[in-house]
């Protein structure tokens, strides 16, 4: 049985040879299967990873779409990738605030002992605000409107394929499509990472982090195209560069929402040692998003040696002259 969890995700068996909108359609059918398994532990009311998985199932549905280029009819594409985009933003905002939630008993461990306690009423504020996007996100998954969504993209992803194609790699091997594709994405993250100064802001770093999953979900995709233990060495690289920048963009949002929080207004008419605590919070997060920083060029100039280029090179020798947007 398929791990349903995005820890372990075990995409289908690809050939080379294979038509790339047949493995496209294969490789986005398991992540509905993904979907569906977390959606349902979801509206059982379960507790685990499962908003988790389910918002990492439609973030890697977005990405397939938007990355495994010119396989489908944009229309089409446009209107799903349309639906998965406001999916994905219903669940990121019921995720992140649970992911605050839980990160508060650490984080409480670096206030001062006697403020500790004065951190309740941004413990309940963060309770309130989680549930609140939680059962929006739950009203939605129930409705008529995302069920006939869900059955439309299963309807298409199920229609056999078309015996002729227009569309420029919708026939051609996998291999080619898939070894274009992450060598264009790599370039990518090269270029992006070349460019980030001392003194970049965090949007570039931010836009850097995307780039980068984008290319681990590539690989992850198509991993039954290339040798397994190749291919997560360099996957094993692009995490830990992905690991920095995700700590930096968490801090950075985190230390937003905390100023947001202190300006609202249950809790600007908390007790003083309240936002005394949250002050001491911003201290951590901000030290925190330092040291991310910091460790960003050895995590990148690690990616970007000319080792790991020739390693890139060496996974991905076939004809990538398919990529040509």
């Amino acid at each position: 049985m398929a791990n349903f969890h995005s820890g372990g995700q075990k995409y289908p068996a690809l050939w080379p040879e294979e038509r790339a909108d047949g493995a496209a359609k294969r490789i986005l059918r398991h992540l509905l299967e993904t979907l569906e398994y977390n959606q349902a532990e979801l509206l059982s009311g379960r507790d685990g990873e499962s908003l988790h998985d389910f918002r990492v199932a439609v973030r890697r549905t977005r990405c397939a779409l938007g990355q495994i280029k010119q396989v489908f009819p944009a229309p089409r594409i446009r209107r799903f990738a349309a639906g998965f985009a406001e999916l994905g933003r219903m669940s990121s905002a019921a995720r992140d605030w649970e992911v605050y939630l839980q990160g508060l008993d650490a984080q409480a461990q670096t206030v001062p002992e006697p403020l500790r306690a004065a951190l309740e009423p941004l413990r309940a504020e963060l309770s309130r605000r989680h549930r609140r996007e939680l059962r929006h996100l739950l009203r939605h998954l129930r409705s008529a409107d995302h069920r006939r969504f869900l059955a439309e993209w299963r309807a298409f992803l199920d229609a056999p394929l078309p015996r002729r194609s227009s569309l420029l790699h919708a026939t051609q091997p996998v291999l080619v499509v898939a070894g274009g594709r992450i060598e264009k994405v790599y370039r990518r993250v090269l270029k992006e990472g070349e460019a980030i100064e001392p003194d970049s802001p965090p949007q570039a770093l931010h836009e850097l982090r995307k780039t980068c999953k984008k290319l681990r979900y590539l690989l992850e995709f198509f991993q039954a195209l290339y040798p397994p233990r190749r291919l997560q060495r360099l996957v094993g690289i692009l995490k830990a560069l992905q690991e920095e920048l995700g700590a930096y963009q968490d801090s950075q949002v985190q230390v937003a929402a905390l100023l947001e929080l202190a300006a609202t207004h249950k809790l600007r008419r908390a007790q003083p040692m309240t936002l005394m605590a949250m002050g001491a919070l911003l201290r951590d997060v901000d030290q925190r998003a330092g040291q991310a920083r910091a460790g960003f060029d050895r995590r990148f100039a690690l990616l970007a040696s000319a080792k790991t280029r020739r390693r890139f090179a060496g996974l991905l020798q076939v004809d990538n002259a398919a990529e040509t947007d």
